[in-house]
């Protein structure tokens, strides 16, 4: 059966604030209100549905948050700001006020956080675990040695059905097909995986405890092992799709602070177009260089944040300039900022 868990949304603050569950065609949403699960779709999952789903539902809410101490936080985020921020912390996704990126990942059961010095090296890392998963014409993927392992397996298990007529070269060849697979899987962590191999070895033995040979009960085993190798295609799925969306997501927020700065480039060659007239109103000259400054404040993640500094620096200095009513030199400034822009962008 798929994961049932369709959505986890959290807040800015990257507390679950709710779960879709997906079940039989429909959709239903959860939100956790004074350590109780309410259910907020019409009509209502029924209660003895329900309470298949409540203990993964509780375990979902309840889940002690982390959130990387140095992630960047202020007060004064737009509307636009906060919902790029949500829309990465969804995908558990933070910027840091280094200008590096941290995002949280569950191995083993806990929570682990990595962090990574630009958002280029973020996405490439979402690129890798999915080729892992699915492969490309270069390397065999992880899924790729599901499927060869879940046909061994099958393979197994039809020995064991057909035990009173198969011949002992069959059992051989079999035997080492699974001593082959049994020494692949040895470097396996994955729960699903380890339980797999644990019931291969016990196949490979061809006797129960009192060294008889059992074809009924070893093909129990392999369906057992089949089972346990669809539930980590499963859950490959579902992971897959997690990682897929958070580089979506780590995509667009790139785009975006390219986007801020060719605005940002786009509003100081109009300054610099403009005539001296324009620079003789100190107030205007200063509001339209703020309103570059701004688009700046959102570039926050590596390696835009770093190579923003010295245009943000030239602007500065540019009001300054103007304030003192040296306009030549406000000129300079502003475009030495404006060339740093294209710098970065080519």
């Amino acid at each position: 059966m798929a994961n049932p868990i369709k959505d986890v949304r959290r807040n800015g603050n990257g507390v679950v604030t709710r779960v879709i569950v997906s079940h039989e065609e429909n959709d239903f949403t959860f939100i956790y209100n004074n350590d109780k699960i309410i259910c907020q779709s019409k009509p209502r999952m029924p209660e003895a549905v329900f309470n298949t789903y409540r203990k993964q539902l509780h375990a979902i809410f309840q889940k002690k948050k982390i959130v990387p101490t140095e992630s960047i936080h202020r007060r004064n985020y737009d509307k636009d700001e906060k919902s790029r921020l949500i829309s990465l912390i969804n995908y558990r996704t933070y910027i840091l006020s280094s200008g590096k990126i941290s995002i949280i990942r569950t191995a083993s059961g806990k929570d682990v956080v990595d962090t990574y010095d630009d958002i280029d090296s973020v996405i490439r890392a979402q690129n890798h675990i999915i080729k892992n998963y699915f492969g490309d014409n270069t390397e065999v993927s992880e899924l790729d040695t599901l499927c060869n392992i879940f046909g061994i397996t099958d393979n197994v298990q039809q020995l064991f059905l057909n035990w009173n007529y198969i011949e002992e070269r069959d059992i051989e060849v079999s035997k080492t097909e699974l001593e082959n697979v049994i020494q692949q899987m040895k470097k396996y962590r994955n729960n699903f995986k380890v339980l797999s191999r644990e019931q291969l070895q016990k196949i490979l033995e061809m006797r129960d405890s009192l060294n008889r040979p059992n074809p009924g009960a070893f093909a129990t085993r392999a369906v057992k092992t089949k089972k346990n190798l669809g539930k980590r295609k499963e859950e490959i799925s579902g992971i897959s799709q997690f990682v897929a969306s958070r580089r979506h997501v780590l995509t667009l927020e790139k785009k975006q602070m390219q986007l801020n700065m060719i605005l940002a480039g786009y509003k100081l060659k109009a300054i610099l177009a403009s005539s001296d007239k324009l620079f003789k109103n100190k107030e205007t000259v200063n509001t339209l260089i703020n309103q570059s400054l701004h688009l700046f404040q959102s570039i926050w993640a590596n390696p835009y944040f770093e190579q923003i500094e010295e245009p943000k620096r030239q602007l500065d200095k540019a009001k300054i300039r103007i304030d003192s009513g040296n306009i030549k030199s406000c000129k300079n400034h502003i475009s030495a900022a404006k060339d740093l822009l294209k710098a970065i962008l080519i």
